[in-house]
């Protein structure tokens, strides 16, 4: 399992919308391949582990862990989570 803001292996942004130019991205790794929208974050005040959560299209995922690894992901973050089998 992996999360990722893009999708593009040459670091450029992407455009949000499906690339059907057969050039190679993630999402060519992997099995399964989500795409959502942080729309929350919680911390409270003092400590330094932090909650995130986003919604993929009504499935919602809670990612609690350390605040320098999850301030990354801001409200209204684009985000990928792509997935695969062993």
């Amino acid at each position: 399992m992996a999360l990722s803001t893009n999708l593009r292996k040459d670091g450029e942004p992407d455009e949000g919308v499906f690339d059907q130019s057969g050039v190679e991205t993630f999402a060519d790794d992997f099995e399964y391949v989500m795409h959502g929208k942080v729309f929350k974050q919680y911390r409270k005040p003092g400590e330094t582990e932090m909650s995130v959560f986003v919604s993929f299209g009504g499935l919602l995922m809670h990612l609690r862990g350390d605040e320098q690894q999850l301030n990354k992901l801001d409200l209204d973050t684009k985000i990928y989570l792509l997935m695969r089998k062993n």
